[in-house]
């Protein structure tokens, strides 16, 4: 419980919020992340995503808060998956269907 009168500083939060009002008044001010330009940030706005997630220098994400390398390194990973298939499948004549776990699965000859 906090104390009459306390209040919070201007902040973003990264994530949806339930607020629980057990007694008492509550105000909030809301402004459009499409406002950033006319606040006093902490840190160089680099970029506002469409969903409305900032990014500062040094700390740029995803759009839904995700850093920048693992998705590259996701992407790189299924790109490598889906080559190391096609060669397979190029490379056995047999082969009707590619199953992940039991790989070539040949048809009849």
């Amino acid at each position: 419980m906090s104390t009459e009168g306390s209040t919070s500083g201007l902040h973003h939060d990264y994530h949806d919020n339930l607020y629980i009002l057990l007694r008492g008044r509550k105000r909030f001010r809301l402004y459009s992340p499409g406002d950033v330009d006319s606040m006093y940030t902490r840190g160089t706005l680099l970029k506002v995503h469409p969903n409305g997630r900032i990014n500062y220098e040094g700390d740029e994400t995803t759009a839904y808060g995700a850093d920048l390398h693992s998705d590259q390194a996701a992407s790189a990973f299924s790109a490598q998956q889906r080559a190391e298939k096609e060669v397979y499948l190029a490379s056995c004549s047999q082969c009707v269907t590619y199953d992940s776990v039991y790989g070539c699965v040949a048809g009849g000859s």
